[in-house]
Parts: structure tokens; sequence; C-alpha cells
């Protein structure tokens, strides 16, 4: 199957490699083209240019409270290991909402990290994020990387290389995420 499929063998391998699969993903000449796989045996489908994508947004890490606009942290994912979202096709926005808040406490509670509160979200178009281009070429990839867990799963990875090109990218993509950012409701009130 990984021969037929070259974009599921190589998010296979990658799977536990953490920081480093977007940078392997950027030396693979035909990256662009594997969004027409699956990139996940539990695939429902590869993502579609019309689907929208929801973005989670934790606060203190990815918002200011101040401005209560993106910091670029909300974004950095997407250079390294991926920037994770959830496809809106296969789960309600208020189910997507309910895990984050619930993957926020596991967080704190199990492994001891900085106190987060999910705090906004942004409902992203997929052919938005794909026609974002920095000298001449695309700048990210939407691949469908579904979990055992989730089958809604996807990753943004970032395809143009580190460096100025990618700092610009990120910027647009930034950009993009804070322009379509919803602030959540305290759960409290």
């Amino acid at each position: 199957m990984s021969e037929e499929n070259p974009c599921l063998a190589f998010f296979e391998k990658h799977k536990d490699s953490g920081g480093n699969k977007v940078r392997a993903l950027q030396q693979e000449p035909t990256a662009l083209g594997w969004e027409k796989f699956p990139a996940s045996c539990h695939s429902p489908g590869v993502v579609q240019p019309e689907e929208s994508i929801l973005r989670l947004a934790f606060q203190p890490l990815h918002i200011d409270p101040e401005t209560r606009t993106l910091k670029p942290s909300a974004v950095s994912d997407v250079k390294d290991k991926g920037f994770s979202v959830d496809r809106l096709k296969y789960v309600s926005r208020e189910v997507s909402i309910e895990s984050g808040r619930a993957q926020a406490e596991k967080a704190m509670t199990l492994h001891g990290r900085t106190p987060r509160e999910l705090r906004a979200v942004s409902t992203l178009e997929v052919a938005a994020v794909r026609s974002l281009m920095i000298n001449g070429l695309r700048a990210f990839g939407v691949y469908d990387t579904a979990q055992d867990d989730n089958m809604a799963h996807a990753d943004v990875c970032q395809l143009v290389p580190e460096g100025q090109a990618g700092r610009s990218a990120r910027s647009q993509l930034l950009e993009l995420c804070d322009s379509c950012l919803d602030i959540l409701p305290n759960e409290g009130c």
C-alpha cells in the first residue's frame, strides 16, 4: 500500500518524529501532490478545497489577553509537527470545542503543563489556506491525518523552507486565522 500511496507511507514513518515531520516533508519533491492521498489508515477521505477546518486557540499560549488577537505561537506548529485542525465535515464545532477543553484540562492535570484554557477558534476554508503563496509557490499543504480516536483530524504543513519565506508564510497564516477568530465565552458565564 505504501508503494501506491507515498503520502500514507511518509506520515506513518514520521508519526512519532515530532518536530521533524514537516522539515522532512519539505524535502519531498512531490509532497504537494500528496494532498490527493489519505495520510492515515483511519481516513474518511482526502481534504477537499471546499471544506472548512477549525483551529483551536488556547490562552495564554496562543492569545494575547490584552488585544484579544493571536500570537505568532498560534501558528508555530505548522513549521515542524503540523498545525492540527478538525474537519467540520466530520465533527461539529461544538464537539471539537469540548474536545479542546478536555485536551487543555488533561495537559494541565496529567502533564503539569502551563495552565491553559480554550479561548477561541478560527474557522478556515481549506481553499483559502491552500491559496497562500510565497515567491510564487504554495506555502501550505492540508493533509488528511485522521486518528483512531478523531477521524476529523487534519494537519496543515508549511511547504516552503524555513528562513524569510517560512516567516512570511506563517505571517500570512496568522493573519488568516486572526481574520476569522471567534473568542469563546467563558465557561462559567
